[in-house]
């Protein structure tokens, strides 16, 4: 490499090793991790940090933090100047500890952008539109619940984890003290044990989801269950649900103006955020577990299609290959002091810990964890002996089903506006913007590497610059994740030394990556240029 773009400083020490060092390799972010809070304290008085900023250097501080608060700084630390992240070297003071470079290649492996690619957004953003013309209800979950059942009966939520599967005797004997409402993957489970949910929730977008409702044997047993789905949610999949009993809520898309939406990549987390937003008062969890099996090290009850076994037993060597969904950790339990979970489950946890944050609806509201998986935030721990339960009155069903799903109809909608058709065409007007100033930078000469280094980052800054409005904003974010996956490697080739050729390096760049990113936008607005065709289709049919 030419440059260190970015550096890890693993102990600050008196601090004379990072200005040393800064003098050296001048790079552009630096992260400064430090647990020892007096020791960084007398480093203030012999480290000038401020002559590592004075030329436009950014640090990123990490000094006395715990677990969640060290996660989100080095998240930060990531977001800065994202497309240098391919390569970042780091330097160790022996006296600090090893154990948070675990935590931060913990959080490499975990980022969006890998996790779930541009390519996955760009169809959860794009299929509510998809649901709308095959006549499919959008769900209005942004305005107040306040008043509706959600406040007067209790919410049972049912999560796919370990400890669904060992306590369904429990569940048998209690489920029509609750609300129920499940997961889809419990479907075929509850059906054999003859609990009709409630409510069922699902947001997975692709065909492995299928496997979990191909194996109910008679879908007429879930007449009276309401199907809160996520707009990311498979058109096929949605053919095995009643109709009329479907509710589509929104992702990371904003059609319905004043909808909301809630996102997570586990539908465990947004359950149990949609529950938040539905003025839920008291919520019951179980199988909500972001934990293992402490015996077996399964990861998912049976009922499960994809559950699997792990091994309990937590690797603190660092570096080397590092498997998001295998790597367990140790963390607070909700009855235990500790118990094994993975990095996968402990970042749907972090999820789960967000959304909490983000849809506090109400202050008086209780949330009882009766999981022997993870702690989950403002939860109570409450075991199912428990005599609170045992006193809780039957609720009459089919009359809950009435009320459910006169309050889901009235708050949903199957068409979008006239206002919100025009937001429509600001997104194609917006797409074609972006398309134009591609075309402009592969036209434009450049005099060298450098300069088209500069040029290119100018290019990605006029794209992603924040706009702040509906028209901008969801393809923005595509682009962000795309580039978030591609720019390591960009910008790794423009900084290498042995390629020497750059004339030919600048050519085969604007060859590979610029036409893909018109082909991600093109893609993106034939899609709204098709519900905008339906539409007016519609409006004609209809004079």
């Amino acid at each position: 490499m030419k440059k260190l773009y970015k550096f890890i400083f693993l102990g600050v020490g008196l601090g004379l090793h990072v200005t040393a060092i800064h003098e050296k390799i001048n790079s552009n972010v630096y992260f400064i991790i430090e647990d020892d809070l007096e020791l960084f304290r007398l480093s203030l008085f012999v480290t000038n940090y401020k002559q590592i900023t004075a030329k436009g250097a950014t640090i990123v501080f990490s000094v006395f933090e715990d677990e969640e608060e060290f996660a989100n700084s080095t998240k930060m630390f990531l977001n800065e100047h994202f497309i240098y992240n391919h390569f970042i070297k780091f330097f160790h003071l022996l006296s600090h500890s090893e154990k948070k470079l675990k935590t931060i290649q913990g959080t490499i492996v975990g980022q969006n952008y890998l996790t779930f690619n541009y390519s996955a957004l760009t169809t959860s953003l794009l299929r509510p539109l998809t649901h709308l013309k095959n006549g499919y209800r959008l769900l209005d979950i942004g305005s107040s619940y306040a008043g509706t059942v959600f406040t007067k009966k209790p919410v049972l939520l049912l999560g796919a984890g370990p400890s669904f599967q060992r306590n369904t005797q429990w569940l048998q004997e209690n489920h029509h003290k609750f609300i129920v409402v499940t997961v889809v993957p419990l479907l075929a489970k509850l059906q054999e044990l003859g609990i009709k949910p409630d409510i069922v929730t699902h947001v997975h977008g692709f065909s492995d989801a299928l496997p979990h409702v191909q194996k109910i044997k008679d879908f007429s047993f879930f007449d009276e269950t309401i199907s809160l789905f996520g707009g990311f949610t498979q058109p096929e999949f949605l053919e095995y649900f009643k109709k009329e009993n479907v509710f589509i809520f929104e992702g990371s898309s904003r059609y319905k103006h004043g909808y909301s939406g809630i996102t997570s990549s586990n539908i465990g987390s947004v359950t149990y955020g949609l529950l938040l937003m539905l003025y839920t008062k008291d919520m019951y969890v179980l199988g909500l577990d972001f934990a293992l099996d402490q015996e077996s090290g399964q990861t998912h009850s049976d009922a499960h299609k994809y559950a699997r076994k792990v091994e309990l037993e937590e690797d603190e060597s660092i570096g080397g290959e590092l498997i998001y969904k295998q790597e367990v950790i140790k963390v607070k339990g909700n009855f235990k002091e500790e118990v094994f979970t993975t990095l996968l489950f402990n970042g749907w946890r972090d999820e789960c810990h967000a959304i909490q944050k983000t849809y506090r609806t109400f202050e008086n509201k209780h949330i009882y964890n009766l999981s022997d998986g993870a702690v989950i935030k403002e939860t109570i721990p409450m075991h199912l002996e428990d005599t609170r339960i045992a006193s809780l009155s039957d609720i009459d069903k089919h009359e809950l089903y009435t009320q459910l799903h006169s309050l889901f109809l009235c708050k949903s909608a199957d068409s979008l506006t006239e206002e919100e058709l025009h937001d429509l065409r600001l997104r194609l007007n917006y797409c074609d913007e972006i398309i134009q100033t591609l075309h402009i930078h592969t036209n434009t000469p450049h005099q060298n590497i450098d300069m088209y280094h500069y040029n290119l980052l100018g290019v990605f800054y006029n794209i992603l610059r924040d706009e702040g409005d509906v028209a901008s904003s969801d393809l923005n974010y595509v682009i962000t994740l795309y580039l978030q996956l591609v720019s390591g490697y960009i910008f790794d080739l423009i900084n290498t030394k042995e390629i020497t050729n750059h004339k030919k390096l600048i050519k085969y760049l604007d060859k590979v990556v610029i036409p893909q990113i018109i082909r991600v936008i093109s893609y993106f607005k034939d899609h709204i240029q098709g519900y905008l065709d339906y539409a007016e289709k519609m409006k004609q049919n209809k004079s």
